[in-house]
């Protein structure tokens, strides 16, 4: 997995514009139109760096940066802002909150390259020097934690075996090699356990071709909603907190997972009755 980095704002074509260059950099590339939105992605994939916009509706760019940083407590993940506001209050308060950068807009792309290029480094070197508590919180809504399992996906485009690569109460990463428009819905079978398979409706929060798929849980009954606390809670404890944002060489930790992952066989399923028979 290379770096992945989050964007949020309001306007599509500011999206567009860094997705696209973010991309042609070699980063992976997720999006945000806000704040609230954000966070929800937060929760399901593992960021290594977010761009943030200041002026955006329902949660801006300052007020993400301070539940960010309550959701981050070793401030481990930089973010850089852009804003049209110059001022140099604008960027004094940024960095107050705890914010790694500032660029003023219309972006320099060439600027916001080495300002990202240096501030992954400088995060690099602080994650180093950091003596994390071991028995430290997670103060996330919900933990994410590494967890490999095997898992049969189900949607109206298409079908197939894959495998997850964390877990947390809210959702799940799959490996999917392929586009998957966000905003759909996705049936998982998960094999958590020897002998026993969740089974939940999920919606897809990310897309990133080539690579994974975000699916936030739908309809979790209890027991299994139970279950993946203390699959989740155990892990957490046992200090292998889900670190893959500067892991130089992921596809060991996919060692666990049989290598016969599946996607040749995949097959046309009907559309909306589909999704209700799975229901």
């Amino acid at each position: 997995m290379s770096i992945r980095i989050l964007v949020i704002d309001d306007m599509p074509e500011a999206r567009i514009l860094m997705e696209e260059f973010l991309k042609d950099e070699g980063y992976e590339v997720i999006t945000a139109q806000d704040g609230e939105e954000a966070l929800m992605l937060m929760e399901i994939s593992p960021v290594s760096l977010v761009i943030s916009d200041i002026m955006m509706p329902k949660m801006g760019g300052f007020e993400f940066i301070e539940k960010c940083r309550k959701l981050d407590p070793f401030n481990h993940i930089p973010i850089i802002v852009v804003s049209a506001k110059s001022a140099a209050s604008t960027e004094r308060l940024t960095l107050e909150l705890g914010g790694n950068g500032f660029l003023e807009k219309p972006i320099n792309l060439d600027v916001l390259s080495k300002i990202i290029e240096s501030t992954l480094a400088s995060a690099l070197n602080r994650m180093k020097r950091i003596d994390q508590d071991k028995k430290a919180q997670d103060r996330r809504q919900y933990r994410r934690v590494p967890f490999f399992c095997e898992a049969h996906f189900y949607s109206e485009a298409f079908s197939g075996l894959t495998a997850i690569t964390s877990l947390s109460q809210g959702g799940c990463n799959l490996e999917i090699h392929a586009s998957v428009p966000v905003g759909s819905l996705m049936y998982i079978k998960l094999k958590v356990q020897p002998g026993y398979t969740i089974e939940v409706l999920g919606e897809v929060c990310y897309s990133i071709a080539k690579s994974s798929v975000g699916v936030r849980f739908l309809n979790l009954d209890r027991d299994d909603a139970k279950l993946i606390e203390a699959i989740v809670c155990n892990i957490a404890d046992a200090d292998r907190i889900f670190e893959l944002e500067y892991c130089s060489q992921p596809h060991k930790l996919l060692n666990s997972v049989d290598s016969a992952v599946n996607f040749s066989n995949t097959q046309q399923l009907p559309t909306s009755e589909a999704i209700s028979h799975l229901g």
